[in-house]
């Protein structure tokens, strides 16, 4: 289980890696006053300035094979690190 700010466009690409397998629910809760107010399911409508975002992963049965995709995983992640800091230097 994972509680972010993140939102779904940010943080589900991070699960969907090559080399992980889960089945993921997606919930929003809003938070006003630090009260929760509500729970919308996936695909309903929440107040986006103060959400946190809950995504429940369960492994799938094929996910110890699908971690031998990690070494790509591994290259593409230091790759785009290499890209942040060239463009970070151009700053």
């Amino acid at each position: 289980m994972v509680i972010s700010y993140g939102k779904p466009e940010n943080r589900l690409p991070h699960f969907q890696r090559p080399n992980l397998a889960f089945d993921i629910q997606q919930y929003t809760i809003g938070n006003l006053n630090w009260e929760i107010t509500f729970v919308a399911p996936e695909g309903e409508e929440a107040k986006e300035d103060a959400c946190h975002y809950i995504y429940l992963c369960k492994k799938r049965p094929e996910a110890d094979k699908m971690a031998a995709n990690w070494v790509q995983v591994e290259q593409q992640l230091k790759q785009a690190e290499e890209q942040d800091e060239k463009y970070k230097a151009k700053l």
